[in-house]
C-alpha cells in the first residue's frame, strides 16, 4: 500500500493497530487460532491450510488471480523473532487475566513517602514513583507450557455452588509468583515460627532492571496480603555488562563464569563449556565468534583476591560494571 494512502488496520494482530482501535472503536477481528492455525468461518471455510506462511502465499495467489494486486515490492524491514526458537512472533488477541492495581499502587507509594521503605541510592525513589504513578492494570496470565496454573472458580448453574477450582490453559506471570517470595518462603499463609522471626526482612539487595517488575510488586503484595511492608531497605546495585554495553545473559551467550576468571581455561574448553548451554546452531555460532574475538587464547588465571578487589572497586551503587577483556 506504499504511495496509495491506504493503511491496513488489524487490531487483533498488531500492538499499534490495537491502540488505534481503542480510540476509533474498530472491531477486533481475530483471524488466528491457537498454535498458528487459521480461524475461518464455518460458512466460507474455503482454505483448509493451517500453516500461516503457506496461508499467506495462498491468499496472495488468490488476490493475483482476481487481479486485485498490480505488483509486489520487496521491502527490507525488521521482523521480530523469538530469542530461542528463532520463529517469527505473531501477535494475537486472546482473553487474559488482569489484576487491578490502582488501590495497590496507592498504598505502595504511601509507604515509600512515609519512609517505611527506603531506597539506596535515593535517586531510585523518584524512578519508583514515576513507574507507580503511571501503572496500568497488570496482565498476570501467560500461555506457557511451564508455570503455576491459574486456578479459577466455576459457578454451577444448577446448585449455585462456586467452590470448585479448575485449572486453565493459562499460567501465572513469573513476577506474580515472585512477588510472594518475601513471605511465602516462611510458610505463608500459615503463621510459622520463621514467619514471625524473619518477616519483614531488613534489606533487599537487587538490580535496578527489576525495580518495576519485582520490587514494586513485592511491596504491593506484602501490604495487601500481610498488611506489612516486606522489607525496610532496598539496596539497588548496577548490572554486569560486556564491553558492548549489553547485559550479560546466558541466552545471549556473553556471560563469564567467575570461577573461570579465578582458575583460567584454554579457548577450546572455554567454548565447549558454553556450547553445552545452547541447542540452537545460530546461538552457538554467535557465541563462538564473540568469544573468539574477545578471548582468542582463553581466559588467564587471575586468582580469587584480584577478582574480589576488582569487583569491590568497580561496584558503585546503582552504576553498571563493564567487563573488558
Amino acid at each position: 500500500t506504499f504511495g496509495t494512502g491506504c493503511v491496513k488496520i488489524t487490531p487483533a494482530h498488531d500492538f499499534n493497530d490495537y491502540f488505534v482501535s481503542t480510540q476509533e472503536f474498530f472491531k477486533k477481528l481475530n483471524i488466528y487460532a491457537m498454535f498458528s492455525k487459521f480461524k475461518g468461518q464455518k460458512k466460507n471455510y474455503i482454505l483448509k491450510i493451517y500453516d500461516l506462511m503457506k496461508l499467506r502465499f495462498c491468499l496472495l495467489s488468490l488476490l493475483f488471480f482476481f487481479k486485485f494486486i498490480v505488483r509486489t515490492i520487496n521491502i527490507i524491514h525488521i521482523v521480530k523473532r523469538g530469542d530461542r526458537s528463532n520463529s517469527i512472533i505473531e501477535p494475537v488477541l486472546l482473553k487474559q487475566w488482569f489484576v487491578s492495581v490502582s488501590s495497590l499502587s496507592e498504598k505502595a507509594i504511601d509507604v515509600v513517602l512515609k519512609g517505611s521503605v527506603v531506597f539506596f541510592p535515593q535517586e531510585y525513589k523518584n524512578i519508583f514513583f514515576q513507574w507507580m504513578c503511571n501503572l496500568k492494570d497488570w496482565c498476570i496470565s501467560r500461555q506457557n507450557l511451564w508455570g503455576h496454573i491459574i486456578p479459577y472458580q466455576l459457578k454451577s448453574k444448577k446448585n449455585n455452588f462456586n467452590n470448585l477450582l479448575r485449572g486453565s490453559i493459562n499460567v501465572l506471570d513469573t513476577w506474580f509468583s515472585s512477588a510472594l517470595w518475601p513471605f511465602a518462603v516462611y510458610g505463608w499463609p500459615l503463621v510459622t515460627r520463621e514467619y514471625l522471626l524473619y518477616y519483614p526482612i531488613s534489606v533487599l539487595v537487587t538490580g535496578y532492571d527489576i525495580l518495576f517488575f519485582w520490587v514494586s510488586r513485592m511491596i504491593m503484595f506484602g501490604l495487601f496480603l500481610t498488611h506489612k511492608v516486606p522489607f525496610k531497605n532496598v539496596f539497588v546495585h548496577g548490572l554486569f555488562r560486556d564491553d558492548f554495553g549489553r547485559k550479560m545473559s546466558k541466552s545471549v551467550g556473553n556471560t563469564i563464569d567467575p570461577l573461570l576468571l579465578i582458575n583460567g581455561m584454554n579457548f577450546n574448553d572455554f567454548i565447549k563449556k558454553d556450547f553445552s548451554l545452547f541447542s540452537c546452531f545460530k546461538k552457538k555460532k554467535e557465541t563462538y565468534f564473540f568469544k573468539k574475538n574477545k578471548f582468542p587464547y582463553g581466559l588467564e588465571s587471575y586468582g580469587l583476591d584480584s577478582l574480589r578487589i576488582s569487583l569491590c572497586a568497580s561496584a558503585i551503587p546503582g552504576k553498571n560494571i563493564f567487563f573488558n577483556s
